[in-house]
Parts: structure tokens; sequence; C-alpha cells
């Protein structure tokens, strides 16, 4: 929920693993947080030795071998591996997005029973989504028999009533095993804008089609760019940057016939989205491809979840805003950049996700600043979705780099191609 646990945590381990070197860490996270832990703890803690074994090549007996600081894995693949898992001990035992095993009965919240570790940690921003079970299962994981007694289970079974002496018991019972951070308490302390980049790793296939585009135009369009007349290409270039940055984003937004394609982008944008709606909260989200919001829609629809959506071709516009502003039972919007990134007054939200980044930081403001604006009372944190290892990540290290492209780096009027060098196009490729 933007309010540092991550970072928090990795302060913590930092602390720990530099006085206790002998035993490393395991993180379980959602697959759509393996990179933003990595990436975090290579920029906040570079000094840690991280080890991903959230890939197919995984090896648990490189644990013993490479001796890690921290070792980073999924809930799926902890339910698969937890045979070699259980035979190592760990210093901390730490679920990112633990609501994952709010079912006691499920594979995962099973697996991670048989955990060893010295110190177990639970992170989540919505420990209880549904009844207070939920709460009982993430304690079986911290605490193992401290809310396993017939009592607790006649609690836990009755319909919640703050007012009941035993809810009260159990909130003392819990109290010192959490640490509750809401944004109201850490609201002073924080920018009244946050913004940061949310990583999406492709996968199956998806990446499959990502990677035979990428080749096609390596092999096809890459030769015929020699240095003396190259941008002379600059519409096929674009046409070409353009189709990859589709690809990235749903492979059904190039060709229809990969409109079944998972999109992993939309995976780690519901994930996002599920817990922001379970926490009272709105979210605008923003696209350059009104295809795309549409393929989010109709997940949306298929889902039963409430949104509104606006593209060049609405014409209620005013009754969409009102009816997203006023109504609380409407916690998204969908938004297309060109046409709903100025001129709105979206302060109920206090979320924004920027699908496919426009490349150009105004574009990437004004829409921020539909709900970023007077009247919004709460921080609002902006998330920008990139497609890690596609040409989205290497524009936006060009970008870094080259502060001159702050212009639109895909507006159709070729400005990409007039500030970058052959070598700096032929990167994007790669």
């Amino acid at each position: 929920m933007g309010l540092g646990k991550t970072i928090q945590v990795l302060a913590m381990l930092l602390r720990y693993h530099t006085q206790h070197p002998q035993e490393p860490s395991l993180i379980v996270v959602p697959r759509s947080l393996v990179s933003n832990w990595a990436s975090e703890a290579e920029k906040f803690c570079p000094s840690l030795k991280i080890m991903d074994l959230s890939g197919t090549t995984r090896d648990w007996t490189a644990v013993a071998r490479d001796q890690p600081d921290l070792v980073i894995t999924t809930y799926g693949l902890l339910r698969q591996d937890i045979k070699d898992i259980s035979k190592i001990s760990f210093a901390y035992a730490v679920l990112d997005e633990s609501q994952i095993i709010k079912n006691q009965g499920s594979l995962a919240a099973k697996a991670t029973l048989l955990i060893k570790s010295r110190h177990r940690l639970a992170m989540s921003g919505t420990p209880i989504e549904n009844h207070m079970r939920e709460l009982m299962s993430l304690m079986n994981f911290l605490n193992p028999g401290l809310l396993d007694s017939p009592h607790w289970k006649e609690v836990f079974s009755k319909k919640f009533d703050a007012q009941n002496p035993f809810v009260k018991n159990l909130v003392t019972a819990i109290r010192p095993l959490m640490l509750r951070r809401t944004k109201a308490l850490v609201l002073k302390d924080l920018p009244a804008k946050v913004e940061d980049v949310l990583y999406c790793d492709l996968e199956g296939e998806q990446k499959l089609h990502y990677e035979q585009l990428r080749k096609h135009y390596q092999i096809n369009l890459l030769p015929q760019l020699q240095d003396a007349n190259w941008k002379k290409s600059s519409i096929v270039l674009i046409e070409a940057l353009l189709r990859m940055r589709q690809a990235a984003c749903h492979s059904g937004l190039v060709d229809k016939e990969f409109s079944h394609v998972p999109s992993s982008k939309l995976e780690t944008l519901f994930d996002k989205l599920q817990e922001i709606r379970a926490s009272g909260h709105k979210a605008l989200i923003f696209s350059q491809f009104t295809s795309f919001l549409k393929i989010a829609a109709a997940q949306f629809s298929q889902e039963g979840i409430p949104f509104e959506y606006l593209d060049g071709s609405t014409r209620d516009r005013a009754a969409r805003v009102n009816r997203f502003q006023s109504d609380p039972s409407v916690p998204f919007f969908l938004i297309s950049l060109k046409a709903g990134g100025v001129g709105l007054n979206l302060t109920a939200a206090d979320y924004c996700f920027i699908l496919d980044p426009w490349w150009n930081p105004a574009a990437e403001a004004q829409a921020i600043d539909r709900a970023h604006r007077i009247n919004q009372k709460n921080t609002v944190f902006a998330y920008r979705l990139i497609a890690r290892g596609t040409v989205e990540e290497k524009i936006q290290a060009l970008q870094r780099n080259k502060r001159e492209m702050v212009e639109s780096i895909l507006d159709g009027e070729g400005s990409l191609i007039k500030e970058l060098d052959l070598k700096s196009i032929q990167s994007l490729f790669s």
C-alpha cells in the first residue's frame, strides 16, 4: 500500500544479517513482486547478497553452497518445493502479501508451517479480507498454537462484534505481535505525491510472442539501417517500437489471434487493485491504448468489479466522473491517457496507474494530477508499470541518461529518431 513495509523489513534484515551472517532469510512473495523485492534490496541494501529462486532452473542446494543473505521465492514454488525448503534452516521467514495464506486448509498455508526459521514475519495491507478466521491462519504461521485452543476457535467462528469481550481479549493477545501502519498515521512523514515504478516480468506465451516480434525486427529491420540513411526509416522504426510496446502490454494488441494470452501487466495490476479495493480506496488506471483498456474492462466485468470508463468516444464524461466521485461502490476508473489526462477532477482516487508510460513526463504528470489536486485529502500514490527486459525498460533507461529526450518518445512525430543515434536505436531491439 505504499507505506514503506518493504524498505522497513529490508532495513531490519540488513541490520540482522550484518550482526548474524550465518543463516539466510527466506522471502516468500507473489510472483509479480519478485523483481520488486530484488530491485529494492539492490537499491537500498546493496551489501546484502540476494538469491532469486523463483525460476525454472532453481536449485535449493545452492543455498548452502553460495551462502546468500536473502532467498526470494514465490508462494506457488513454496508449495512445490517444500520438501527441499524444509531441509534448510533460515534466520527469518518473511511472507509478503501474507493474506494469500488466509485459508488454513490451502497447500500454501500448510507449506509455510513447514519452514524452519528462528523468526517469522508476515506483511500485509489487508490481513483480514473477509472474516476473522483469516487472522488465525496468519497467527498459526507466526506463533503456532497461540490461537489453537477450542476457546479461540469458537470466537473465530462467530460473527464479529467489537463489543464482545472475547474479541477485546483477542486484540490484547495479538497486539504484541502486530505493528500496524496506516496512511493516516504516517501521512505527516510522506510527501504529497509518491511516485514509483511497478515492474512485472513477461511469462509463457506472452514472453514467447514478444521475443518472436523482437527477433523479427532484428532480422528484417535492423540490417536495413545504415549510418548514412537510417533516419529515412523513422516511420518504420516508430511503428516497430509501437508494436513492441504493445506486445509488452498484451499480445492481443498486436494480433487479435493472441487475445487469449494472459497479460503479465494485467496480473500485476489486478493484484494491486484487489488490495486497494479491500482497503476502501479508489484508483485511476491510464493507458495510451484504448484496446488495452477494453481488455481490462472485460476482466472487470467478468469478475463483477464495478468501474467507470472514459476514452475519446465517451460522450457523457461528466456523468461518469460524478458517479466515480460520489459512488463509494465504484472503486476504479479506466481512462484513455489522451482523452482523460487533462480537464478532470478525480480527487476521490488516491492511487494512479500508468499502464504503458507515455514517455512524456509532462503528460504523465497531468494524468496523475487528476487525483493530486485541490480538495485531495490523502497522499496520492502513482505507479508506472514497466515490463522488465522489454523495450519499455530500455527506453526508461535512455530517459534517465538522456534528459534531452523529455518529449514523447513515441508521439508519432519522429522525435525519438531526431534525438537518438543509431547505436541507441539498435539497443532498443537488443
